[in-house]
């Protein structure tokens, strides 16, 4: 039993090793051609995808100082400074921010109220 399959495997393997032959194209032996019109237009083609790439390289570059979230422009060192110091100051308690740094889960407004004895007694805000 086992060595007809050891025949029949064998036989399936010679007919598909002998099945898969290599497929040479036609122009294979065909001398390769040498026409100068030919290499020039090629040349011109890679100049110009070349030309290509590099504008939409810099289109590309461009696109983050074009699209920004704010339309205001960069600050300095000083103004930068003074918002973030303006940021860090804790808020009062009964101002429009007082809860800023209180996470009220999903209530807002009225709802919100019982939230600002404790944002006080957590020293959130003044």
């Amino acid at each position: 039993m086992s060595r007809q399959f050891v025949s029949i495997a064998l036989a399936i393997t010679v007919t598909s090793a002998s099945a898969q032959e290599a497929v040479i194209p036609e122009n294979w032996a065909a001398a390769p051609i040498n026409d100068d019109q030919l290499i020039k237009r090629a040349v011109r083609a890679s100049i110009q995808e070349e030309k290509e790439i590099a504008v939409a390289a810099s289109k590309a570059a461009a696109i983050p100082q074009r699209y920004t979230a704010s339309s205001e422009p960069p600050m300095d060192r000083y103004e930068r400074f003074a918002a973030q110091f303006d940021e860090a100051k804790v808020p009062g308690c009964l101002s429009s921010q007082g809860l800023k740094r209180q996470p009220t889960f999903i209530f807002q407004g009225l709802l919100a109220l019982p939230f600002i004895p404790i944002a006080y007694l957590r020293g959130k805000c003044n």
